[in-house]
């Protein structure tokens, strides 16, 4: 029976679920900034009190996904224009970005800019807990996920 904890590991735990949970609302708030800079007028639209399905898209076939009852999209490039469903954009942010967040708010300003009136929701970062290939890590190697510096990315998003 151990007598003792070791409240290094615990505080450090304790920080890191903290910080993803930061992470985590930052981003949601992200999301609603960044719907601000879409048209005002949209021709989707989903009832506030219905919930949306959707599921991620390699081939855009908008009319099977209404044929079985999806009303949103997970994509990886802007449409460029209006579809018949809701358009959820998937964003990468991952360290590599860290060298330069200035340029990453650029670039996502940009897409936001020319292709919100397209755009319903924004993705920034996905899996970003993860050290893979597909997370944080992605463009880097062996990089830890790191809360506050996807903060910092969101925050420079977002400012």
């Amino acid at each position: 029976m151990m007598a003792f904890m070791d409240l290094t590991k615990t505080n450090f735990s304790v920080r890191i679920a903290a910080g993803l949970a930061l992470s985590t609302g930052l981003a949601l708030f992200l999301f609603l900034g960044l719907t601000g800079l879409m048209a005002e007028e949209t021709a989707v639209s989903t009832p506030t009190d219905s919930f949306g399905y959707g599921f991620n898209v390699a081939e855009w076939d908008t009319t099977r996904l209404q044929d079985m009852g999806f009303n949103w999209m997970k994509v990886f490039n802007a449409p460029g224009s209006q579809q018949p469903v809701n358009v959820l954009l998937r964003l990468d942010a991952n360290a590599s970005h860290m060298s330069d967040t200035n340029g990453f708010a650029n670039s996502i300003e940009s897409i936001a800019i020319n292709n919100g009136a397209y755009i319903d929701a924004y993705e920034i970062g996905n899996e970003v807990n993860l050290d893979a290939t597909y997370g944080w890590g992605h463009g880097s190697t062996n990089v830890a996920p790191n809360a506050d510096d996807y903060v910092t990315l969101l925050c420079a998003v977002y400012s």
